[in-house]
């Protein structure tokens, strides 16, 4: 703390010195002599100047400390004539001048010396008062002190300087016109208390915060944590603007952080900004996984327990029983929330971890990794809660390599308008989707599209255009023309011919009906392949994939894009008609239509074997009550029954499987 003069409404203070000597009281002063009468108050003159100012200055000056300002005085002329009684008033405010008291001293009818003279007595140093420790004030507090003012410490017993406990920094702030060696001795005689023996210079400098933080984070977010927090520093203010001088401080937290910078002891400074490293974070995965669900988890192993009811691990399965689990991922911050093959080589993660930007809850991140973990690469990231929105979001956007749709050997990524193609060695190029016009938007999906060696083909909605098809260049990303018309869905890509198969409606007076066409790449010179009496009524509805055949809700017919093959039978017809269906589920073999109605059976297309000619048919379930299918785990269906039970069905035999304990699974 800073300690200044107070302003005194006394000024004098005055010590009568004796004939050989001094004495008397600082504020008594003796009252003239009876014969003199008072005089009525008139400027100073040299009548009243009779102390010799060299006797005033030789004899008295060693009395007063250094530092102390005075003069000599006298009640009477004879005693200043005869330096007899001599009176020794301080100067004790900077706020009045030697002139100014002297001519106080002259209209009080008082005699003085013509000027004031400094003390000359060394100011006292009491060894056993200064025994606190100057090497621990001044580590201590050198840094909590603004540089250009001095300090030293104090304790008010002796226990607390010896032991160096209930220390106060004393600071004397730079333009008090006192010495601080002044005051410290000062604490020895006014106030006794135990101080340093010597006074330190302040170190801490006020920062000034002028250092761009977006150029902090640019510059040296990649060195730092992403759940970590830092700022940018430099003293010089020449560098404020040179990245490479740039000095980082790193923190815990963003309070952390905060709460550091203004003692940071750096001249100029950036606001506290996020790290911009990801943890270092790998993936492993044994013959099976599993997400164990809120029934699984209550009779899991202890092994299994930890990961909750939402998160993938590592497990071994036992006649559809969890038998032990392993983490996935080898850092704890990582919690895998969605596992799905994308190929026969690939996994697709999606993971969560602690955000720990209090603005947002965590950080939800897209992973890509090779099946024996080696090879790692970040898709995409976003904040927020986890659900299926952001399983549904990856595995519309993504499209596995050697499918109808993609008949490359690499895998393709649409995020915000960028298309990312993903070679089988991991390397990614990004391709910007360039639009028609400025305010041209767009909505596209990769389940809704189909790629060639130099051509993005997408069916999507569009601002500016009524077309349902839009392409465009994979090598600029710049939109193309294409001929598709109002009606057509892309499905797949004849390599061979370099041509296009589409299904494109057909009306009739009343009737309507859909046509397989090859065409052009543009979509011109159509050829119809196949037609079917039906209607496109849904043309941005998902497409489910079973054993490299896809199903179009809103189509009703499988197709194959590689070879151009359309099935015979519309896929949820069951053969008498009499199921009215309400959910397609895709497994590993077949499409299974669900019914709306709580029916004890469900409709199953096969996509092995000749699937083209074989028409759908009816699989009854054994079981007592009826039940509602609510999707699939693994090559299992999942369903509730009436009284609340959940089951697992085989979607083959229609077989109820009352004991597995998980509710994905994925091998």
């Amino acid at each position: 703390m800073d300690f200044k003069l107070l302003p005194l409404i006394t000024v004098l203070s005055i010590t009568l010195i004796g004939c050989g000597g001094g004495g008397g009281s600082d504020d008594s002063t003796p009252p003239p002599e009876p014969e003199k009468p008072l005089i009525p108050l008139e400027p100073s003159s040299n009548r009243w100047v009779k102390v010799d100012d060299k006797k005033c200055r030789d004899e008295l000056s060693s009395q007063l400390f250094e530092g102390d300002t005075f003069l000599c005085a006298a009640a009477t002329e004879k005693d200043a004539v005869a330096f007899k009684n001599i009176f020794i008033s301080h100067i004790l405010t900077s706020d009045e001048t030697c002139e100014d008291v002297i001519k106080k001293h002259h209209k009080n009818n008082l005699y003085t010396s013509s000027e004031c003279f400094e003390g000359t007595k060394p100011l006292p140093v009491f060894e056993e008062q200064a025994i606190i420790d100057n090497s621990r004030c001044e580590t201590t507090y050198a840094s909590t002190i603004q540089k250009g003012n001095k300090f030293y410490c104090t304790a008010e017993t002796k226990n607390d300087a010896e032991s160096f406990t209930n220390i106060m920094a004393m600071s004397i702030y730079d333009g008090d016109t006192r010495n601080c060696e002044e005051v410290l001795n000062s604490q020895h005689i006014s106030n006794p208390s135990y101080t340093t023996s010597q006074c330190f210079d302040g170190e801490f400098v006020q920062p000034q915060w002028s250092i761009d933080s977006t150029k902090c984070q640019e510059s040296k977010g990649d060195s730092v944590p992403d759940d970590q927090y830092f700022f940018c520093a430099v003293n010089d203010e020449k560098d404020i603007t040179n990245s490479d001088a740039f000095q980082v401080l790193t923190y815990s937290d963003m309070n952390e952080c905060s709460n550091n910078q203004y003692q940071s002891g750096y001249g100029y400074i950036s606001s506290c900004v996020a790290g911009t490293m990801p943890p270092s974070v790998n993936f492993s995965f044994g013959q099976t996984q599993v997400k164990l669900g809120r029934e699984g988890l209550t009779s899991a192993p202890e092994s299994c327990v930890q990961f909750g009811e939402d998160q993938y691990a590592n497990a071994d399965v036992i006649n559809g029983l969890v038998d032990n689990c392993a983490a996935i991922s080898d850092n704890t911050k990582y919690s895998v929330h969605h596992l799905s093959k994308v190929g026969n080589n690939t996994y697709a993660v999606i993971t969560s971890r602690p955000n720990n930007n209090y603005y947002q809850n965590n950080l939800i991140e897209y992973f890509l990794v090779s099946i024996d973990g080696t090879k790692k690469l970040k898709l995409s990231e976003t904040s927020g809660v986890y659900n299926d929105s952001y399983k549904n979001s990856l595995l519309d956007n993504i499209e596995p390599a050697n499918t109808g749709r993609n008949q490359s050997d690499n895998i393709y990524f649409l995020s915000d308008s960028k298309l990312y193609k993903i070679k089988p060695d991991f390397t990614l190029k990004t391709i910007q989707l360039g639009a028609l016009h400025p305010d041209d938007l767009f909505t596209i999906s990769l389940g809704q599209s189909v790629i060639t060696n130099d051509l993005l083909i997408a069916n999507g909605s569009f601002s500016h255009s009524t077309l349902q098809v839009r392409g465009w260049d994979l090598r600029t990303g710049s939109p193309v023309s294409l001929n598709y018309g109002d009606d057509s869905i892309v499905i797949g890509h004849d390599k061979v011919d370099d041509k296009i198969y589409s299904l494109r409606t057909v009306k009739d007076g009343y009737n309507t009906s859909i046509n397989l066409v090859k065409s052009d790449l543009n979509g011109l010179n159509p050829v119809v392949l196949e037609t079917r009496n039906s209607s496109i009524y849904n043309n941005h509805s998902k497409i489910l994939t079973s054993n490299g055949v896809d199903y179009k809700v809103g189509v009703d017919y499988a197709f194959d894009g590689k070879s151009g093959l359309l099935s015979k039978n519309s896929v949820c017809s069951a053969p008498d008609m009499s199921l009215n269906v309400n959910e397609r589920i895709a497994t590993k073999d077949a499409f299974i239509c669900v019914p709306y109605s709580n029916d004890k059976r469900f409709v199953r297309f096969d996509t092995t074997g000749d699937w083209v000619n074989t028409p759908p048919y009816i699989v009854d379930v054994e079981h007592d009550t009826t039940f509602a299918i609510t999707g699939s785990a693994g090559n299992l269906l999942k369903a509730i029954d009436s009284s609340g039970a959940s089951l697992r069905i085989n979607p083959t035999t229609g077989k109820v499987l009352l004991n597995a304990s998980y509710e994905d699974f994925v091998e």
